[in-house]
């Protein structure tokens, strides 16, 4: 049963990135303008594509999808060191980027925690 819950939360991973990426895209919102015009209000994605110094915005959803796909892969074969490896690597990124998309990538984390906790449970279970 454990098994099973794993393989199905590992499934849900990628999907869940594919969900913060798109609130990271089209959910986080800047209001600006010139002086002599009336404020407007653009979605992140907008205002990358539109500042060329704004790249980081366009990077980091792919980022995390690559991540959670590798992660739910080795999810799914039962890779217990590749999952918690990924844990830290998204809690640590959820820490650095507080301010910013923290938050977002705090759920993966969680997500990726409850995998590896289910993981290591069912190869616990299975040495017993």
């Amino acid at each position: 049963m454990v098994k099973k819950l794993t393989k199905l939360l590992a499934v849900c991973a990628p999907l869940l990135s594919i969900y913060l990426g798109y609130q990271m895209w089209f959910g986080f919102k800047y209001t600006g303008g010139r002086a002599d015009l009336p404020p407007e209000t653009i979605t992140a994605l907008q205002y990358a594509l539109e500042h060329p110094g704004s790249k980081a915005i366009l990077f980091w959803p792919i980022v995390l999808f690559l991540i959670s796909a590798i992660g739910a892969i080795g999810a799914w074969k039962g890779k217990r060191a590749l999952v918690w490896i990924i844990v830290i690597f998204l809690m640590i990124l959820s820490v650095l980027g507080m301010w910013s998309i923290g938050f977002l990538v705090f759920h993966l984390a969680v997500l990726f925690l409850v995998i590896g906790i289910f993981l290591t449970y069912s190869a616990r279970k299975v040495k017993d």
